[in-house]
């Protein structure tokens, strides 16, 4: 695997996050998949105001690397709260 923005993933796996009914399911589909990156969405796990601090404490628990997912917004001015939450 290459260099991923300073890492280096174990493989080149990428998995979502969304649709899963638990949080233990979610677990299991990335242990049993051996995926090395998660992609989040930023709207629904921000990480402003400490929403969302129950995935992003089982992601890094899992020790996957994060690639977040900017959600499809529109415009410059509805993303900058996503894009300043991946930074």
């Amino acid at each position: 695997m290459r260099d991923f923005y300073g890492t280096t993933p174990a493989n080149g796996l990428m998995q979502g996050t969304a649709q899963y009914p638990s949080p233990a399911i979610l677990a299991d589909a990335f242990q049993r998949s051996g995926a090395s990156v998660a992609t989040v969405s930023l709207r629904r796990e921000s990480g402003q105001d400490r929403a969302g601090q129950d995935c992003w404490r089982l992601l890094r628990d899992l020790g996957v690397h994060i690639l977040p997912n900017h959600g499809g917004w529109p415009t410059v001015k509805e993303g900058g709260p996503d894009a300043q939450t991946a930074r």
